[in-house]
């Protein structure tokens, strides 16, 4: 009887437990003490995720803050601007629904960087937080050379781009190597970090295709990722360098000609295996390096070029901390190597840095911060005319 007793009970106390818990919650509902929405208000998100202004979102918008650009900042200009600009995409924020426009025949119409990219990840946004209406400009082709503010039209537009030359205007926004907030960081450094660096191969690994130019029969040496597989030619025992692909080049001969003086492999090789070196070697493209956050966030040590590229979040990184650097023309490279490879104090150091500042500084949480302070921000500067 007991037993009957007890079983009857405890959904009869679970139930009336549910009761009080709802009842507390339909009253602080009726007093404003939190209501259930779909989307959270900036100051509750910005709470939420503990979010910290970063300051590179000061000196992209400061150009706009200045006098010259005053009121300036319209949606005239920006449509005019996109119908008369092909390489321009405009994206609208209107009461949190996210649009995107183009003249016809612009290349992003149906581009996996328009479907998934910088756009995508602020319409995802824009189902969390609420965001102010707005109109900007994208710009998703490689290495952005800036422009006047204001121009001759006295106009400043709002181009936003995900990396540039360090010396150009344009208002940064987050890098296609985060786009997704997929944190697929975490794998990367879980996976490699299983590694031991000690167990690695002690050699500087590259494999990448001909960027950074146009690549000629005439010209084709002087490249900086052509000499970085001179010096693995050279120096086999502390370079791993070779070509994938031979791309960016009007010559049918120049592919065949590489491939004779042993510049060029067919293999391409997956990131996991090159997480098997020591050192990777991270070259600029035709712009900056995708592939850099990746290695940063596993166990292997990143030699990167010098550079005036950028990414917002290249002002935070430290050379011989996160990263070693080497010049911008390769010349000292081999020197680099081996004072690399002969430290590895400086090298547990670095892998273990590395790691953790991409798991602090560019994990999903911290990206949306830095959009959402970069949205509200610009919506200061924005004239909805």
């Amino acid at each position: 009887m007991s037993n009957l007793r007890g079983r009857i009970l405890i959904p009869v106390v679970l139930l009336a437990c549910l009761s009080i818990i709802l009842n507390v919650a339909l009253s602080m509902y009726a007093l404003g003490l939190f209501n259930f929405k779909s989307r959270l208000s900036r100051e509750e998100f910005l709470h939420w995720k503990r979010c910290r202004r970063h300051p590179y979102i000061e000196r992209s918008l400061r150009p706009y803050r200045a006098h010259a650009c005053r009121g300036r900042v319209t949606r005239s200009a920006i449509r005019r601007s996109v119908r008369e600009d092909k390489d321009y995409i405009g994206v609208s924020i209107k009461d949190n629904h996210v649009t995107y426009y183009g003249t016809e025949g612009t290349p992003w119409e149906n581009d996996v960087r328009t479907e998934e990219g910088l756009i995508q990840d602020i319409g995802m946004l824009a189902k969390e937080v609420d965001l102010p209406d707005m109109e900007f400009i994208c710009w998703f082709n490689d290495g952005f050379d800036g422009l006047s503010l204001p121009n001759a039209r006295n106009e400043c537009l709002p181009v936003f781009v995900q990396e540039k030359p360090r010396s150009s205007n344009g208002i940064l926004a987050t890098p296609r190597s985060v786009q997704g907030f997929s944190d697929y960081i975490l794998k990367t450094a879980s996976q490699d970090n299983s590694i031991p660096l000690e167990r690695k191969i002690s050699k500087a690994f590259f494999r990448g295709t001909t960027t950074g130019g146009i690549y000629t029969e005439d010209n084709w040496r002087n490249f900086a990722r052509t000499k970085i597989v001179k010096a693995s030619l050279d120096h086999p025992d502390l370079i791993d360098a070779r070509f994938t692909r031979v791309m960016q080049t009007e010559s049918k001969q120049l592919p065949k000609i590489m491939k004779r003086e042993g510049y060029v492999v067919k293999k391409r090789v997956a990131h996991s295996e090159q997480w098997k070196f020591k050192l990777v070697i991270v070259p600029d493209g035709n712009s900056v390096p995708d592939r850099l956050l990746d290695f940063l966030a596993s166990n292997v040590v990143v030699l990167k070029q010098e550079s005036g590229n950028e990414e917002f979040w290249y002002q935070d990184l430290k050379p011989y901390e996160h990263y070693i650097p080497f010049k911008r023309d390769v010349s000292d490279l081999v020197d680099v190597v081996k004072r690399s490879l002969s430290n590895e104090t400086l090298l547990k150091h670095v892998s273990d840095a590395s790691t953790h500042f991409v798991l602090e500084n560019l994990n999903s949480d911290i990206i949306k911060c830095y959009l959402v302070h970069l949205l509200y921000d610009y919506a200061q500067v924005y004239d909805d005319d």
